[in-house]
């Protein structure tokens, strides 16, 4: 595994400070399978490319219309 695919693996906390959440909210996320993540051991583990992409999902989800309900939005697959 070379340099860029090992910084495409972020850690709860990583992710929390790239999204500017707290990493409790990350970990609450994944466990109820709110944002793409998988387990390595007791703890997350997350994809950069699938963060970006769940982000640009959750965008073009606003621009649809009718109500969306808070913190259900889904990835694909």
């Amino acid at each position: 595994m070379n340099h860029a695919e090992r910084s495409e693996i972020m850690t709860a906390d990583q992710v929390a400070e790239y999204l500017h959440c707290h990493m409790i909210t990350v970990y609450r996320m994944a466990w109820r399978r709110q944002i793409p993540a998988f387990q390595l051991g007791s703890g997350w583990r997350f994809r950069r490319s699938d963060i970006e992409q769940w982000i640009t999902d959750c965008e073009v989800a606003l621009d649809q219309p009718g109500p969306i309900k808070r913190g259900r939005l889904r990835r694909k697959g």
